[in-house]
């Protein structure tokens, strides 16, 4: 008996990372950060990918040539999850 052939999965997924900082100036300090998002989203939409969830992620990367004055450094980072229907191939007949 053999195993029956694994499933596709129904999406497929791109993660993004988000650039750390968004330049804001005194006026717009409240609305840069949305207004980024927004059109960042809008333009994902565009090319098919849907908004799936936003996560904040961290890197440790092991201390340098002078580790002897700090140990390992950790940075955060925002990632943008996307995803879009998995386009198939229409199931044959038997």
């Amino acid at each position: 008996m053999s195993a029956a052939p694994p499933v596709p999965a129904p999406f497929e997924y791109v993660v993004q990372q988000l650039p750390p900082n968004v330049a804001a100036s005194a006026k717009n300090q409240g609305s840069v950060l949305a207004t980024y998002l927004t059109q960042y989203m809008n333009q994902m939409a565009v090319s098919g990918w849907e908004f799936f969830r936003m996560d904040t992620m961290s890197e440790t990367t092991p201390p340098g040539c002078l580790g002897l004055f700090g140990g390992p450094v950790t940075r955060h980072f925002a990632v943008v999850t996307f995803r879009r229907p998995r386009h198939q191939a229409p199931a044959s007949t038997p």
